[in-house]
């Protein structure tokens, strides 16, 4: 048997042969698309391309890129990087269902995280959101979950992932301006009372 481990980090077993040597074939091209679509440069996989197909490889190189970073929290569990416009899978990886072409009815499900912020400690706080629903999510450093807020919608709104996506992404902004507020305050009064003691002694 042959294992061979793709960009997503999925290793599958092959029999000697052919399908083998394909899906190894196949796995290092799109390593190859993967490595020029972060760094930018397409020189190497645009080489041997027929200019009228060029833009097809370079949007096949972003896709996957696309791809590996969407899965990045599921893998990792770190969802620093996480926006609206590159979201991360969250709780799952079926890439295709929640981010892609959707579930057998076309439909996009499932939830992905939309923007995030990280504690000193290693605390991370997430914009989830869903088809149908969002929430807040905390992720402590010892990877137990809690959900800080769910965010209302109007019911006009369920079934529309990208205004669920606009309304925790509102929300999740306030929720970092108060927490930078808070923690902005908890510095100064920490200074004060160490300059305080200082002065004393």
């Amino acid at each position: 048997m042959v294992e061979v481990t793709d960009v997503y980090g999925v290793t599958r077993n092959y029999g000697e042969g052919n399908d083998a040597r394909d899906a190894q074939k196949n796995a290092d091209r799109d390593k190859a698309l993967l490595e020029a679509a972060q760094s930018g440069d397409f020189s190497a996989v645009t080489a041997n391309v027929n200019p009228s197909d060029r833009k097809d490889v370079i949007s096949q190189a972003n896709a996957i890129l696309k791809k590996v970073n969407a899965l990045q929290g599921v893998q990792t569990g770190d969802y620093s990087g996480a926006s609206a416009d590159a979201p991360m899978l969250y709780d799952h990886d079926d890439y295709e269902r929640t981010l892609g072409s959707g579930a057998s009815d076309g439909q996009q499900k499932g939830y992905a995280v939309y923007d995030s912020f990280t504690e000193p400690d290693g605390t991370q706080y997430l914009a989830v959101a869903g088809k149908n629903s969002s929430f807040i999510q905390k992720i402590n450093p010892d990877g137990t979950t809690e959900r800080v807020e769910r965010v209302s919608f109007k019911s006009r709104s369920r079934g529309k992932r990208y205004k669920q996506v606009g309304a925790v992404t509102k929300r999740f902004n306030e929720f970092k301006e108060v927490y930078l507020l808070l923690l902005t305050l908890i510095l100064k009064l920490l200074l004060k009372l160490l300059l305080k003691q200082q002065y004393q002694t």
